[in-house]
């Protein structure tokens, strides 16, 4: 591999190249290196979701196809994006809450103040026996 690197092999058309036609190279590539598997995942998302749009009028069966797997795609995505939002919000609202206890002055009792780590220390206890008990059983 030579030293001096053209400028075109950092181009967008050389981006859009391999995303095209050697998209799952570059998915490894992502996978075995610090360079994110999901940002590559949504560009090609985007490309495919572009060339759809791009289509003239006279839509073919594949075409069609095509459009319709990248609304699912762009749906699973908003979706993911929307649970993003509501994770936080709900932090947001769990942080106001105790600025607004703090501010409030308001004190709780001691034993509502240690619910919280025993619920955190059962449940982590349940679900341990549970997969403990599922691996003892579904051996063979």
């Amino acid at each position: 591999m030579s030293v001096a690197v053209r400028a075109r092999d950092y181009s967008k058309t050389a981006f859009d190249d391999v995303l095209q036609h050697h998209f799952n190279a570059l998915l490894s590539f992502a996978c075995q290196s610090d360079f994110s598997g999901e940002n590559l995942v949504f560009f090609h998302l985007i490309q495919e979701w572009k060339a759809a749009w791009m289509t003239n009028r006279n839509n073919s069966p594949a075409q069609m196809t095509a459009k319709r797997r990248c609304n699912k795609c762009l749906q699973r995505q908003l979706f993911n994006v929307g649970v993003e939002i509501g994770q936080l919000g709900f932090v947001l609202l769990i942080l106001l809450l105790e600025r607004a206890f703090r501010i409030l002055e308001i004190r709780w009792p001691h034993w509502v103040q240690a619910v919280p780590g025993y619920t955190v220390g059962s449940l982590g206890d349940l679900v341990w026996k549970f997969l403990a008990y599922s691996l003892f059983l579904s051996t063979d």
